[in-house]
Protein backbone atom coordinates (compact mmCIF):
# COMPACT_ATOMS: atom_id res chain seq x y z
CA UNK A 1 0.00 0.00 0.00
CA UNK A 2 1.56 3.64 -0.93
CA UNK A 3 2.35 5.68 1.71
CA UNK A 4 -0.07 8.91 1.86
CA UNK A 5 1.57 10.43 4.50
CA UNK A 6 4.50 13.01 3.23
CA UNK A 7 6.62 13.22 6.20
CA UNK A 8 6.59 9.36 6.63
CA UNK A 9 7.02 9.07 2.84
CA UNK A 10 10.46 11.36 3.46
CA UNK A 11 11.23 9.27 6.30
CA UNK A 12 11.73 6.19 4.87
CA UNK A 13 13.97 7.71 1.98
CA UNK A 14 16.39 9.08 4.91
CA UNK A 15 16.29 6.15 6.85
CA UNK A 16 16.79 3.63 4.06
CA UNK A 17 19.82 5.37 2.97
CA UNK A 18 21.38 5.23 7.28
CA UNK A 19 20.15 1.78 8.04
CA UNK A 20 22.91 -1.02 7.86
CA UNK A 21 22.47 -3.58 5.15
CA UNK A 22 20.31 -6.73 5.61
CA UNK A 23 18.06 -4.38 7.49
CA UNK A 24 15.11 -3.23 6.07
CA UNK A 25 11.96 -0.34 7.17
CA UNK A 26 8.33 -2.13 7.23
CA UNK A 27 5.46 0.74 7.29
CA UNK A 28 2.64 0.10 9.03
CA UNK A 29 -0.56 0.65 7.31
CA UNK A 30 -2.94 -0.36 10.13
CA UNK A 31 -2.43 2.59 12.68
CA UNK A 32 -5.82 3.43 13.53
CA UNK A 33 -5.15 2.68 17.03
CA UNK A 34 -2.22 4.69 17.55
CA UNK A 35 0.72 2.37 16.78
CA UNK A 36 4.18 3.57 15.68
CA UNK A 37 4.45 4.19 12.23
CA UNK A 38 6.98 1.66 11.03
CA UNK A 39 8.66 -1.66 12.02
CA UNK A 40 12.58 -2.11 11.57
CA UNK A 41 13.56 -5.74 10.30
CA UNK A 42 16.97 -7.90 10.25
CA UNK A 43 17.60 -9.93 7.07
CA UNK A 44 16.01 -12.78 9.49
CA UNK A 45 12.64 -10.98 9.77
CA UNK A 46 12.88 -10.16 13.23
CA UNK A 47 11.88 -6.89 14.63
CA UNK A 48 14.67 -4.73 15.70
CA UNK A 49 13.57 -1.35 16.17
CA UNK A 50 10.57 1.23 15.61
CA UNK A 51 9.72 4.42 14.60
CA UNK A 52 7.77 7.08 15.26
CA UNK A 53 7.35 9.78 12.49
CA UNK A 54 6.11 13.45 13.21
CA UNK A 55 5.88 17.16 11.68
CA UNK A 56 6.63 20.52 13.63
CA UNK A 57 4.38 22.88 12.57
CA UNK A 58 1.54 25.12 13.53
CA UNK A 59 -1.59 24.04 11.68
CA UNK A 60 -3.61 26.97 11.02
CA UNK A 61 -0.25 28.82 9.33
CA UNK A 62 0.14 25.33 7.17
CA UNK A 63 -3.26 25.52 6.06
CA UNK A 64 -3.13 29.01 5.23
CA UNK A 65 0.11 28.79 3.27
CA UNK A 66 -1.50 25.41 1.00
CA UNK A 67 -4.20 28.13 0.27
CA UNK A 68 -2.63 30.57 -0.79
CA UNK A 69 0.02 28.38 -2.68
CA UNK A 70 -2.89 26.99 -4.90
CA UNK A 71 -4.87 30.03 -5.11
CA UNK A 72 -2.21 33.06 -5.42
CA UNK A 73 -3.33 36.35 -4.90
CA UNK A 74 -7.23 37.12 -4.07
CA UNK A 75 -9.11 38.80 -6.04
CA UNK A 76 -12.09 41.10 -5.01
CA UNK A 77 -14.09 42.83 -7.09
CA UNK A 78 -15.71 45.17 -4.60
CA UNK A 79 -12.08 47.02 -4.13
CA UNK A 80 -10.62 49.09 -7.21
CA UNK A 81 -6.81 48.59 -5.38
CA UNK A 82 -4.10 46.66 -5.43
CA UNK A 83 -3.88 45.96 -1.55
CA UNK A 84 -1.00 44.49 -0.05
CA UNK A 85 -0.76 43.53 3.50
CA UNK A 86 1.97 42.16 6.19
CA UNK A 87 0.49 40.13 8.34
CA UNK A 88 1.04 36.92 11.09
CA UNK A 89 -0.06 33.40 10.22
CA UNK A 90 -3.07 35.18 7.79
CA UNK A 91 -6.53 33.66 7.39
CA UNK A 92 -6.90 33.74 3.24
CA UNK A 93 -10.75 32.63 3.49
CA UNK A 94 -11.14 35.53 6.11
CA UNK A 95 -9.91 37.73 3.92
CA UNK A 96 -11.79 36.87 1.11
CA UNK A 97 -15.22 36.80 2.92
CA UNK A 98 -14.50 39.34 5.24
CA UNK A 99 -11.84 41.77 5.05
CA UNK A 100 -12.07 42.40 1.75
CA UNK A 101 -15.23 44.43 3.22
CA UNK A 102 -13.04 46.38 5.82
CA UNK A 103 -10.62 47.09 2.77
CA UNK A 104 -13.75 48.60 0.86
CA UNK A 105 -14.35 50.89 3.70
CA UNK A 106 -11.00 52.33 3.92
CA UNK A 107 -11.14 52.70 0.04
CA UNK A 108 -14.49 54.85 0.34
CA UNK A 109 -12.75 56.97 2.92
CA UNK A 110 -9.37 57.21 1.06
CA UNK A 111 -7.40 55.23 3.52
CA UNK A 112 -5.46 53.83 1.35
CA UNK A 113 -2.49 53.06 3.97
CA UNK A 114 -3.58 51.15 7.23
CA UNK A 115 -1.63 50.19 10.56
CA UNK A 116 -1.98 50.04 14.54
CA UNK A 117 -2.29 54.32 14.09
CA UNK A 118 -5.16 54.32 12.36
CA UNK A 119 -7.63 53.30 15.02
CA UNK A 120 -6.95 56.86 16.09
CA UNK A 121 -9.25 57.98 12.79
CA UNK A 122 -11.91 60.07 13.73
CA UNK A 123 -13.98 58.27 11.53
CA UNK A 124 -15.25 55.62 12.86
CA UNK A 125 -16.33 53.03 10.62
CA UNK A 126 -12.25 53.78 9.67
CA UNK A 127 -11.21 52.84 13.51
CA UNK A 128 -14.16 49.59 13.38
CA UNK A 129 -12.59 48.73 9.94
CA UNK A 130 -8.55 48.74 10.90
CA UNK A 131 -9.80 47.31 14.42
CA UNK A 132 -11.27 44.20 12.45
CA UNK A 133 -8.12 43.99 10.44
CA UNK A 134 -5.48 44.34 13.30
CA UNK A 135 -7.64 41.63 15.44
CA UNK A 136 -7.52 39.06 12.50
CA UNK A 137 -3.35 39.70 12.91
CA UNK A 138 -2.78 42.02 9.69
CA UNK A 139 -0.25 43.87 11.00
CA UNK A 140 -0.63 46.59 8.25
CA UNK A 141 -1.12 47.37 4.62
CA UNK A 142 -1.00 49.66 2.00
CA UNK A 143 -2.96 50.29 -1.54
CA UNK A 144 -1.70 50.28 -5.04
CA UNK A 145 -3.80 51.47 -8.27
CA UNK A 146 -5.11 48.58 -10.18
CA UNK A 147 -5.53 49.03 -13.97
CA UNK A 148 -7.75 45.60 -13.18
CA UNK A 149 -10.14 43.87 -10.61
CA UNK A 150 -9.03 44.91 -6.89
CA UNK A 151 -7.15 41.60 -5.58
CA UNK A 152 -5.23 41.50 -1.72
CA UNK A 153 -1.79 40.02 -2.28
CA UNK A 154 -0.15 39.13 1.39
CA UNK A 155 3.20 39.28 2.60
CA UNK A 156 3.11 36.85 5.48
CA UNK A 157 4.73 35.99 8.63
CA UNK A 158 4.28 32.30 9.97
CA UNK A 159 4.38 30.15 12.97
CA UNK A 160 3.99 30.25 16.28
CA UNK A 161 5.21 33.87 17.01
CA UNK A 162 5.86 36.95 15.03
CA UNK A 163 9.05 37.56 17.63
CA UNK A 164 12.27 37.65 16.11
CA UNK A 165 14.33 35.16 16.63
CA UNK A 166 18.42 33.67 17.26
CA UNK A 167 19.55 31.32 14.84
CA UNK A 168 21.22 28.78 16.79
CA UNK A 169 21.23 25.01 17.32
CA UNK A 170 19.50 25.64 20.37
CA UNK A 171 16.20 26.59 18.02
CA UNK A 172 16.42 22.90 16.24
CA UNK A 173 16.67 20.14 19.43
CA UNK A 174 13.80 22.93 21.44
CA UNK A 175 11.43 21.84 18.90
CA UNK A 176 12.42 18.25 18.84
CA UNK A 177 12.11 17.67 22.68
CA UNK A 178 8.88 19.38 22.63
CA UNK A 179 7.54 16.80 20.05
CA UNK A 180 9.36 14.02 21.98
CA UNK A 181 7.52 15.09 25.02
CA UNK A 182 4.16 14.83 23.67
CA UNK A 183 1.70 12.37 25.14
CA UNK A 184 1.01 10.85 22.13
CA UNK A 185 4.56 10.43 20.76
CA UNK A 186 5.57 8.89 24.16
CA UNK A 187 2.97 6.54 24.25
CA UNK A 188 3.87 4.90 21.17
CA UNK A 189 7.69 5.27 21.54
CA UNK A 190 6.78 3.38 25.18
CA UNK A 191 4.73 0.50 23.94
CA UNK A 192 7.13 -1.16 23.13
CA UNK A 193 9.28 -0.66 26.74
CA UNK A 194 8.80 -4.51 27.32
CA UNK A 195 11.37 -5.07 25.11
CA UNK A 196 14.67 -3.05 25.79
CA UNK A 197 16.64 -4.70 23.33
CA UNK A 198 14.28 -2.30 20.49
CA UNK A 199 15.85 0.52 19.21
CA UNK A 200 13.51 3.34 19.15
CA UNK A 201 13.67 5.90 16.45
CA UNK A 202 12.00 9.44 16.53
CA UNK A 203 11.62 11.25 13.14
CA UNK A 204 10.75 15.00 13.12
CA UNK A 205 10.40 16.60 9.80
CA UNK A 206 10.46 20.71 10.22
CA UNK A 207 8.48 22.60 8.53
CA UNK A 208 10.14 26.08 7.23
CA UNK A 209 7.40 27.54 6.59
CA UNK A 210 5.87 27.82 9.97
CA UNK A 211 9.22 26.93 12.00
CA UNK A 212 11.41 29.37 10.47
CA UNK A 213 13.63 29.91 13.39
CA UNK A 214 14.04 25.90 13.53
CA UNK A 215 14.44 25.83 9.51
CA UNK A 216 17.05 28.21 8.92
CA UNK A 217 18.78 26.92 12.35
CA UNK A 218 18.99 24.02 10.30
CA UNK A 219 20.42 25.08 7.14
CA UNK A 220 23.00 27.77 8.74
CA UNK A 221 24.26 25.72 12.33
CA UNK A 222 26.05 22.74 13.25
CA UNK A 223 24.41 20.58 15.92
CA UNK A 224 24.99 20.60 19.43
CA UNK A 225 28.93 18.98 20.99
CA UNK A 226 27.15 17.21 23.92
CA UNK A 227 24.60 14.09 22.65
CA UNK A 228 21.05 14.73 23.29
CA UNK A 229 19.47 14.08 26.60
CA UNK A 230 16.74 11.82 25.43
CA UNK A 231 15.30 10.53 28.99
CA UNK A 232 14.75 7.27 27.94
CA UNK A 233 11.72 8.16 25.43
CA UNK A 234 13.53 7.22 22.53
CA UNK A 235 16.97 5.66 21.53
CA UNK A 236 17.64 7.79 18.44
CA UNK A 237 16.29 11.41 17.41
CA UNK A 238 16.09 12.11 13.38
CA UNK A 239 15.77 15.56 12.43
CA UNK A 240 15.02 16.62 8.72
CA UNK A 241 14.37 19.65 6.94
CA UNK A 242 12.77 19.33 3.07
CA UNK A 243 15.03 21.66 1.04
CA UNK A 244 14.52 22.20 -2.71
CA UNK A 245 16.94 19.18 -4.03
CA UNK A 246 18.42 17.78 -0.83
CA UNK A 247 17.66 17.36 2.59
CA UNK A 248 19.58 18.37 5.96
CA UNK A 249 19.38 15.41 8.32
CA UNK A 250 20.48 16.19 11.94
CA UNK A 251 20.95 12.57 13.67
CA UNK A 252 21.24 12.39 17.49
CA UNK A 253 21.56 9.65 20.14
CA UNK A 254 24.07 8.39 23.15
CA UNK A 255 27.08 8.81 21.04
CA UNK A 256 26.31 12.33 20.21
CA UNK A 257 25.09 14.26 17.10
CA UNK A 258 25.88 14.29 13.11
CA UNK A 259 24.84 16.58 10.40
CA UNK A 260 24.40 15.34 6.92
CA UNK A 261 22.32 16.02 3.78
CA UNK A 262 20.67 13.56 1.60
CA UNK A 263 20.21 14.03 -2.17
CA UNK A 264 17.11 13.78 -3.68
CA UNK A 265 16.91 11.12 -5.85
CA UNK A 266 12.99 11.76 -6.91
CA UNK A 267 10.29 13.66 -6.13
CA UNK A 268 8.19 12.76 -2.91
CA UNK A 269 6.07 15.57 -2.58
Amino acid sequence: MAITNKSERISKVILESFLPLGQKLVHRDEQSHGEHDFDILNDKEDLIGIVEVTVAMHQPSIESHIWQEARGQITCSNLTCLWLLCAHNPNPKWLQSQGAKHLEVLEANDVLEFSFQTLTSPVQEVKEAAQALLSEDIDNGAAYPSDDLGAISILASRGESSDPYVISHEAVTDVVFTELTKADNTRKLSAVAGNPELARHFFVEIDLHTQPAAGSSMRDCMPPNEPPNLEGRATVVWVVLDETSEFIVWRGDQTGWIRSIVSKSSDIS
